[in-house]
């Protein structure tokens, strides 16, 4: 999500876990997100 593509540029951190956070239960493992969240603060 935050590498640019030939045909769209990276998101910003900020921006990736917002994505993240919206689409936990639609494409991402909601308990997954979870941890992940909890490791990236730390």
């Amino acid at each position: 999500m935050t590498s640019d593509r030939p045909y769209r540029m990276g998101l910003s951190m900020a921006d990736a876990l917002v994505e993240i956070r919206k689409n936990s239960g639609v494409y991402f493992d909601p308990e997954m997100v979870d941890v992940f969240l909890q490791t990236y603060k730390e």
